[in-house]
């Protein structure tokens, strides 16, 4: 049974992920071994890190939000309920509030702000509403709620899911999908309110972005350079898909964003269906300057919304054009994973968190990104673990590659509970210097497993040809966590004495389980994210270093 289930994430992860064309720029590789389970319930987490380096993450159960708190992102303190529903009489009726859709965000000032939705039942009396709570003493303590923006009293006039942008000049913003302008209509906008004072008072709300008869909504800005980017859910193709509305940080939405605008644009790069459903987005600027979407999706799922699950792409500047998308948790199809979020760790790793029910009760889980760049391969560079493996089982690999003494060499540490000497590797090289579609001279593919078994393959029109081992120097060694391996290519023994202007590369981490019996082979092979083993254009570019 865990064997099949592997096969089908990946296959389902391949069938995302590989390309009809060359692959360059970021690879996010998920790593499973460090998801964890917040809370035992909640739903639509929120994590960000405070100034004394520890998590904190909000959410809703229950009907209010709950903080949870933690030092490595993998063990979490008990639910803390800190903002509570209510519930009242109005004209000898009952009517209910609960609160929702929690934003945290850490100011320059040290400032906790935590926003949040109102959201009534029953007897339409308390209007929808978002409102705002300040910590200054990191989460220990909250001041009351402060009611920002109200709203109609019915569910078809309300406002939803607040999310903060502070702008250089210490400026707050804090955006959020608005029904309340239109009463007659289902249309929806997004918009701001503006808050000079860290957060103690704001403005009057103002339109971001409005289409006209439709519904843009769940809002989530970033600042990229001199621009201001959100991510909306835009439903113009019928079901939600996301895309961009921005604008210029020196003067912000002077003008509201219509749904002609040249502001306005499609994230993703992909053509999709008209009949999926992508929404709910998410945004997060990494250092280099890339960005990460987040959504939820049906594609590949059930046709029900409510069976969607987390997607990530990729935008190597701009934040135009995703692709390069993955799936960061395994979240069976008739089980959901919706209301995610993303928040950047370090330059090296993004975090995931979405609230799923894929263990049976829906509760906020977090896994951790490896951020996977073009590098250039350099002596010493293999003691940089610039590859890493590890999306489907906790048993992980993490490598790098480098180039000394004439030698391509490589260097993997794999984590491994349960070894076998079948257990090991397949590294894929392309020494052209072209982006080759097919297997041709000068692509290899080197076998290594963990008993010192080594087989040497080279690209014949299409299909592999066994060629001597003798140019390939294996090294293979346990360790407290798994084993080592080191090797060292040698191309000028295979007709190639020098390399051209880059290389690309791709590892196969080959894993036997105790699952399955070490006679029968193999029971999970996964490659470096978004490569095909059998199309070298799609593994990942290593350039040669300049010379003076």
């Amino acid at each position: 049974m865990y064997r099949s289930v592997i096969l089908i994430f990946l296959a389902l992860f391949f069938a995302l992920s590989l390309p009809a064309q060359s692959v360059d720029g970021l690879r996010v590789a998920w790593d499973r071994s460090s998801e964890s389970k917040i809370a035992p319930h909640g739903n639509y987490a929120r994590v960000i890190r405070l100034e004394d380096g520890a998590f904190l993450a909000a959410y809703e159960h229950g009907g209010s939000i709950c903080l949870s708190a933690s030092e490595d992102l993998m063990s979490w303190s008990s639910p803390r309920p800190v903002v509570s529903g209510f519930h009242g009489k109005a004209d000898g009726k009952d009517y209910h509030v609960h609160t929702a859709n929690p934003e945290l965000c850490l100011t320059e000032e040290g400032t906790l702000l935590l926003a949040f939705n109102y959201r009534p039942s029953g007897l339409a009396y308390f209007p929808f509403s978002i409102a705002v709570c300040r910590s200054t003493d990191n989460a220990v303590t909250w001041s009351s709620p402060d009611v920002v923006y109200s709203a109609g009293t019915d569910f078809s006039n309300g406002c939803w899911e607040p999310a903060f942008l502070q702008l250089p000049d210490s400026t707050i913003h804090l955006y959020f999908a608005n029904e309340g302008p239109y009463t007659k209509s289902k249309e929806q906008e997004i918009s701001v309110l503006v808050s000079a004072d860290d957060g103690k008072t704001w403005s009057g709300a103002s339109t971001v972005s409005f289409r006209r008869g439709h519904r843009d909504g769940m809002p989530v800005p970033a600042l990229l350079g001199d621009e201001i980017v959100v991510a909306i859910e835009d439903d113009a193709d019928g079901k939600f898909k996301p895309y961009t509305v921005r604008t210029s940080l020196d003067s912000p939405w002077k003008e509201r964003v219509g749904g002609y605008s040249p502001y306005r644009k499609k994230a993703l790069a992909d053509s999709v269906p008209e009949r999926i459903y992508m929404g709910a987005p998410y945004l997060a600027v990494l250092p280099g300057g890339e960005t990460l979407l987040s959504y939820q999706t049906t594609e590949d799922r059930h046709e029900s919304w409510e069976l969607s699950c987390m997607e990530v792409a990729v935008s190597d500047s701009g934040a135009v054009g995703f692709t390069r998308r993955t799936r960061p948790f395994y979240v069976p199809a008739d089980r959901s994973g919706k209301w995610n979020s993303l928040f950047v760790l370090d330059s090296n790793t993004v975090v995931a968190v979405s609230s799923t029910d894929k263990d049976g009760v829906v509760a906020p889980y977090v896994v951790k990104g490896h951020l996977i760049r073009n590098g250039v391969i350099a002596p010493g560079a293999e003691n940089d673990n610039t590859f890493f493996i590890g999306s489907s089982t906790c048993d992980n690999l993490t490598a790098g590659v480098g180039y000394e003494h004439g030698c391509v060499v490589l260097r993997a540490d794999i984590k491994d509970g349960d070894l076998f000497p079948e257990d090991g590797l397949t590294f894929l090289l392309d020494i052209t210097g072209n982006d080759n579609s097919s297997l041709q001279e000068g692509i290899f593919r080197i076998s290594a497993s963990r008993s010192g078994d080594l087989y040497v393959y080279e690209g014949r029109k299409g299909i592999w040809k066994r060629r001597l081992s003798s140019g390939v120097k294996l090294e293979v060694s346990d360790t407290a966590e798994g084993y080592h391996v080191r090797l060292v290519f040698n191309h000028a023994k295979y007709g190639f004495s020098c390399l051209q202007d880059y290389i690309r590369v791709c590892l196969i981490h080959e894993n036997v389980s105790s699952g399955v019996s070490s006679s029968s082979g193999i029971s999970c092979s996964e490659p470096l994210v978004h490569s095909a083993p059998a199309i070298p254009a799609t593994w990942h570019k290593l350039l040669l270093p300049a010379v003076d």
